[in-house]
């Protein structure tokens, strides 16, 4: 991701876990893009405050020194699987 300094920085799994495990859904996934992340949210029995979700995980992403990006959460059905049926939680920008 792009670093608030300059240059790149890698952001630890750890940084969405953080704010996205205590949610009331049932998985999320993050995807980084060309112009942000993209936070897809299974919806969960209680609703989900999808900015302050947003804004939560621009506090810790700049926290840990990443420039200010589009966090873009969608609330959805099911998130992104392999051929093989898995989700991965956070995956990086082709």
């Amino acid at each position: 991701m792009p670093r608030a300094t300059g240059g790149t920085i890698s952001i630890h799994p750890n940084v969405f876990h953080k704010v996205l495990e205590p949610l009331p859904i049932k998985q999320w996934q993050v995807q980084q893009t060309t112009d942000g992340i993209d936070v897809r949210l299974v919806r969960g029995n209680e609703p989900v405050d999808a900015s302050a979700v947003a804004a939560s995980i621009g506090r810790e992403l700049a926290a840990a020194g990443a420039a200010q990006i589009q966090v873009r959460p969608q609330l959805v059905d099911k998130v992104v699987q392999t051929a093989l049926g898995k989700a991965t939680l956070v995956m990086r920008a082709r």
